[in-house]
């Protein structure tokens, strides 16, 4: 028996004891995908200046929240589905339902491209004030696809607990993207429509050949979807509708900044900010393994003991990563200096970003388990007031202090953030007291 069907046909009971081993899958899929992601934006950053890599990520950052706009939040929502649903054998339900998503987010991706594609000049001028935007987000419209599709793929492995499939689809799109941004710069015709191409099409491309080779399970020909496939597929969405509302209202908090310094300030300042939240965002191989494992894992426990089980040994976990995160911003001057030193002035953005992201990486664990106990509206409510002090203090400390005003407006709203995450799950799981019943059920 193979390493691969060994981790796909264990048992589902005593989840906890894969925990250290799934993380550590996960967390190596992450390396490899980010790490190339890394090297791609080294080259980039070594070939486009401030202003144009300014340029790459608005539009990237359009596409980003045109992509969340579009998912309605089905991706978390499958995962938690499909892992209950696969824990109590009910197979031919879990395909039916995973056939309806998909070509649900198909449809409703298709709707908002051409949306997109006709509203561009509309964004680039009334929103970014940067009518020479108008193509590259008609270019950044078509990847709109390529995320949907492998953040559908993405949360398939994750839900049947694949996490070395995963890891192996995650990396791929990188490997090759990489491999074209460095063919162009060796050619002397890399751009930054060339980049942005480049993250639009092979995603799209890589996901394409995913569905042909592993869609014929739950996309073959069926009945029509009937009873008890719809009241299924409607706990989907009474669940995903508040995962929706708060990944949009994350991914507009998140890129919030980005606009704010392209309307209040400067392209090479948003160049700036930019490669110091790509530096920062380095700590997210931890965040983005922690999440892969913890969704499904936390959506297979049943009651308030095993809940705090999972929330304790994570955050010894965490715990154990702290001294060597604590050590990273003395490094990141040095480093920006020899990877790309046009980007040098980065360097403080960068220590003020770094030190959010931990406020974010503390928080994760509790926000799994607002999922698990159905209680995802309280995270909305959160990005909601997140969202709101990002807008205020960001147009305030943007307009006095540029890029480093957008990090401090960052860090002061993810420390507001964590806190009322982590204080409400620490009430409800560990204070009210377990009631062992599942609320979806």
């Amino acid at each position: 028996m193979t390493l691969l069907s060994k981790l796909r046909d264990r048992p589902a009971l005593h989840p906890l004891s894969w925990l250290g081993r799934d993380i550590s899958v996960a967390f190596l899929g992450h390396l490899a995908s980010r790490s190339l992601g890394i090297l791609t934006f080294i080259v980039m950053t070594r070939t486009l200046d401030p202003a144009h890599y300014g340029i790459f990520l608005l539009a990237y950052a359009i596409l980003e929240i045109a992509q969340y706009v579009s998912d309605l939040g089905f991706d978390v929502g499958m995962t938690r589905f499909v892992a209950r649903s696969e824990r109590e054998g009910r197979e031919e339900e879990t395909n039916a339902v995973l056939r309806a998503v998909f070509l649900t987010k198909l449809l409703i991706t298709a709707v908002l491209v051409a949306v997109m594609w006709v509203g561009a000049p509309f964004v680039a001028g009334k929103i970014l004030s940067r009518t020479e935007m108008t193509p590259y987000i008609r270019i950044a419209a078509i990847g709109v696809f390529g995320q949907q599709l492998t953040g559908f793929w993405q949360s398939y492995f994750g839900a049947r607990l694949q996490f070395l499939r995963n890891a192996a689809f995650s990396t791929i799109a990188p490997a090759l993207i990489l491999a074209i941004i460095v063919a162009l710069r060796v050619s002397g015709t890399l751009d930054t429509a060339a980049c942005l191409q480049a993250y639009v099409w092979v995603p799209l491309v890589v996901c394409v050949g995913t569905t042909l080779a592993l869609g014929r399970r739950f996309l073959r020909a069926q009945k029509p979807v009937q009873p008890p496939v719809l009241p299924a597929l409607r706990r989907v969405w009474r669940f995903s509708r508040w995962i929706y509302l708060s990944n949009t209202l994350s991914v507009v908090r998140f890129r919030l900044n980005g606009i704010l310094l392209a309307r209040l300030a400067t392209l090479p300042e948003v160049g700036l900010y930019g490669y110091g939240d790509k530096l920062a965002s380095m700590l997210t191989l931890f965040t983005n393994a922690i999440t892969t494992v913890f969704i499904p894992r936390a959506s297979r426990l049943m009651s308030h003991d095993e809940l705090r089980a999972l929330l304790r040994t994570s955050y010894r976990w965490i715990l154990m990563l702290l001294p060597l995160f604590v050590l990273v911003p003395f490094a990141i001057r040095p480093a920006i200096a020899f990877l790309s030193p046009e980007y040098v002035q980065a360097a403080p953005i960068c220590v003020v970003l770094w030190i959010s992201i931990l406020f974010t990486l503390a928080s994760l664990p509790s926000n799994t388990v607002l999922y698990s106990i159905n209680q995802p509206h309280v995270e909305t409510f959160v990005e909601a007031v997140a969202l709101a002090l990002t807008a205020v203090l960001g147009v305030t400390l943007v307009r006095s202090h540029g890029g480093l005003g957008a990090a401090f407006a960052m860090l002061i709203q993810r420390f507001v953030s964590t806190s009322l995450i982590v204080g409400w799950v620490y009430f409800t799981v560990f204070r009210r007291g377990a009631t062992g019943k599942d609320p979806v059920h």
